[in-house]
């Protein structure tokens, strides 16, 4: 029984259905830490599907472990930003709860992009949750609490469900995670918040993350050396709209046949590792993706195989043979 899964064999939008083989509500955990949460859930309520993103895998490990550990075969974990699976791995009406317990409220402004419960947040999963859907959100911060409350309220998206926005402490019935047990037995004062769909945005959200079924790769007329490519290259940044592409560093292997280029593409919310191999041979040079980190191929990643491509046809001055990216 396999309770993990990666974005590289979801589909988005996933069909949930199949990936649990029923048709069932789907509850949502956002930052699962330890499990405890999603795997009572999930053992108290058999007849639902639920669903936990983390984006620290060890986590992802341990809460795994544990649902088989307990034969929970109504529970699956991916390694994922919560952005990116609301956005594009659910289609309209598929989430029927979201929990997030205690989140990190990123007070910094540079850590602002982290934070959840932001307006994007509310105007995404508005048009991704069920009408009689819920987003519940516990907290020890009385700032993010507020901030929370103005951003999912502010256009008009969702309502509280509490008169004054929030309840203080956790109602009886609700798990508890490991943070609310210590919390409370420090006598620390918590915030619980649950909103309810109103209105739906009157443009869908649509998922900026475009898979490719092609696999990229570039042919240009041969280069006489590797040796003069890793010499000649230099560190540099692309950006295409939602597309970002670094280019950190190129090393040769010891046959000097093959050269590989190391890069971060960010797809949106999505940032991945990649490597480009370049190999050069007696008739041609091919730039292609390496796929020993088994990154998902996005526009992004072809773009960044192209680009490098494109870089070394200028500088070394060879023609591009045949380009698919």
């Amino acid at each position: 029984m396999n309770t993990i899964l990666k974005l590289q064999s979801l589909r988005i939008p996933s069909d949930w259905s199949a990936v649990f083989g029923r048709h069932a509500p789907i509850h949502l955990e956002i930052g699962f830490g330890d499990g405890r949460f999603i795997i009572n859930l999930a053992q108290r309520n058999p007849e639902t599907n639920f669903v936990g993103v983390e984006v620290a895998y060890e986590f992802v490990k341990k809460a795994s472990r544990k649902a088989e550990l307990a034969n929970l075969w109504n529970v699956k974990f991916i390694p994922i930003d919560a952005y990116i699976a609301i956005g594009c791995l659910f289609k309209r009406n598929d989430l029927h709860t979201l929990y997030s317990n205690f989140p990190d409220p990123w007070p910094r402004k540079r850590h602002a992009k982290r934070r959840l419960f932001t307006q994007e947040f509310a105007f995404i999963l508005a048009d991704r949750i069920h009408p009689d859907g819920r987003a519940i959100l516990a907290t020890d911060s009385p700032e993010f609490r507020d901030f929370a409350l103005e951003n999912m309220l502010k256009d008009g998206y969702f309502a509280s469900e509490f008169k004054n926005g929030y309840l203080k402490g956790l109602p009886d019935n609700y798990p508890r995670t490991k943070y609310a047990e210590k919390w409370l037995a420090e006598g620390k004062e918590l915030y619980f918040l649950s909103f309810k769909l109103v209105q739906r945005p009157e443009r869908p959200f649509i998922c900026p993350i475009k898979r490719s079924t092609i696999m990229p790769h570039v042919i240009l007329k041969p280069i006489e050396n590797g040796k003069d490519f890793v010499t000649a290259f230099q560190p540099f940044d692309l950006r295409y709209g939602e597309i970002f592409v670094r280019y950190v560093r190129a090393f040769l292997s010891q046959d000097m046949k093959t050269a590989m280029v190391e890069a971060y593409v960010g797809d949106w919310r999505l940032v991945q590792r990649i490597l480009i191999a370049i190999k050069f041979r007696r008739e041609e040079t091919l730039v292609k993706l390496d796929h020993i980190n088994h990154p998902v191929v996005t526009e992004g990643v072809k773009l960044a195989v192209k680009q490098i491509a494109m870089w070394i046809a200028e500088k070394f001055d060879v023609e591009p043979i045949a380009v698919k990216a």
